[in-house]
């Protein structure tokens, strides 16, 4: 919210350097150059200004560092099976199940893009982390 702010900000600031210091005076090297720096630093702060505002909405509805772990937490020990606990967490961020012909398990958001694959019985720690990692990854960029 405060980078839309500042970039709101950041915009107006920099369309009243545009519009109202531009100095036109013939002959004045000063006024010529006073007026070009105001309208280049003005441009910089509408670019800027809408940049923040760009970047602050495409970023919202994204998770927190303390949210992602919750869910490296809950299935950094994924042992093929889903509890209370990680049915929980699958609800809470509007994640679904599916069994494949393969055996695996596939998480997803329905209506989002993509899903991930896990093995029935992963074999060793770090594919467990791996799967992890991976779902954390996927929730955050899919999460509304």
């Amino acid at each position: 919210m405060i980078k839309k702010i500042l970039g709101g900000v950041s915009f107006i600031i920099g369309t009243v350097l545009i519009i109202f210091f531009h100095v036109n005076i013939t002959g004045n090297v000063v006024s010529d150059t006073a007026g070009s720096l105001s309208g280049i630093f003005g441009l910089v702060l509408i670019v800027g200004g809408i940049t923040l505002i760009v970047e602050s909405s495409s970023l919202e509805g994204r998770l927190g560092h303390n949210e992602k772990e919750v869910i490296k937490n809950a299935f950094r020990n994924w042992d093929g099976k889903l509890n209370s606990d990680r049915r929980r967490i699958l609800e809470r961020f509007g994640i679904e199940t599916e069994k494949t012909h393969k055996g695996r398990v596939a998480f997803y958001i329905p209506g989002a893009h993509g899903k991930v694959y896990a093995s029935e019985k992963p074999k060793d720690h770090r594919a467990k982390l791996n799967f992890a990692t991976e779902l954390a990854r996927y929730v955050e960029m899919n999460y509304r």
